[in-house]
């Protein structure tokens, strides 16, 4: 998993910024519909991205309660 997280930042000098979630670095991640390691391969396509983040921020969320 590192080739998917570290290394882009790495060959950008951005390791200080991204490429691990932690405290101070900024997040782009997509939280999944699926855990795709535990469905079956023929619900793989029906995954969706609920909670997709870029540079730390949310930029749509599927999750939340709708507003009253």
């Amino acid at each position: 998993m590192t080739v998917y997280t570290r290394t882009a930042p790495h060959a950008a000098f951005a390791e200080k910024e991204r490429g691990t979630i932690a405290p101070e670095l900024l997040a782009d991640l997509a939280v999944l519909s699926q855990e795709l390691f535990t469905v079956s391969p023929d619900t793989l396509p029906a995954s969706m991205s609920v909670l997709p983040m870029l540079g730390g921020e949310i930029v749509h969320d599927t999750l939340a309660a709708p507003a009253k």
